[in-house]
């Protein structure tokens, strides 16, 4: 069974890069929560969006390093690997910010990978040649389809919901903060040990 996994958000927490980042240049008070939508929310409502666009650069590129795995995330898919699952990160991630400096983002996410452990192919089965980037969303279902995943984690629910997702594929909204009601279709977890389980009951059925 093959499983597809988004990257940004989904497998990496940047919930504190993001509000450090903004509380640093003065652009949030403290009284904002430290979750990413919050920051960005605030940032939004206050006419900061080409900031906030800059600072996702920055996130996902020169300060990734400060970034850690969500919790389980590691585990999760060394139970799914025993299981017998192949594990491919799609992502959706140009090579370089729309704004600001131009960091290599897929560099600076391989290297987070490698230094989280990700690529002990032993525990997680995931090597650099079952990563993909994608230069648009577009592009992203089309790496879903040809690479044939049977279900599909992604923590955007609006992508996860378009109407050329790929037929056949279960889509599972990864939703951490669970603050939205899950979409028609897609299986809403709020871990990734619920995530797992979650995968694993698909397999049972598929099988």
């Amino acid at each position: 069974m093959r499983i597809g996994i988004d990257f940004d958000n989904t497998i990496v927490c940047y919930d504190r890069v993001f509000h450090d980042l903004a509380l640093s240049a003065g652009l949030i008070p403290k009284s904002v929560p430290v979750r990413k939508q919050a920051v960005r929310d605030h940032m939004r409502d206050n006419g900061l969006e080409d900031l906030w666009t800059e600072m996702q650069g920055i996130a996902y590129g020169k300060a990734i390093h400060q970034a850690q795995p969500y919790p389980g995330a590691l585990d999760t898919m060394a139970q799914l690997k025993d299981a017998g699952a192949d594990l491919r990160i799609i992502s959706h991630k140009t090579r370089t910010p729309y704004r600001g400096e131009a960091y290599d983002l897929r560099e600076a996410a391989m290297n987070w990978l490698n230094t989280n452990g990700f690529f002990n192919e032993t525990r997680s089965g995931l090597s650099p040649d079952r990563v993909a980037f994608a230069e648009s969303k577009d592009e992203k279902l089309h790496m879903i389809s040809d690479v044939g995943c049977r279900c599909f984690i992604d923590d955007l629910s609006e992508f996860l919901s378009v109407p050329n997702f790929p037929p056949n594929v279960q889509r599972i909204w990864f939703n951490p903060d669970q603050t939205q009601v899950s979409d028609i279709g897609l299986t809403s977890v709020g871990s990734w040990p619920e995530a797992g389980r979650a995968i694993l009951s698909i397999r049972a059925i598929a099988t």
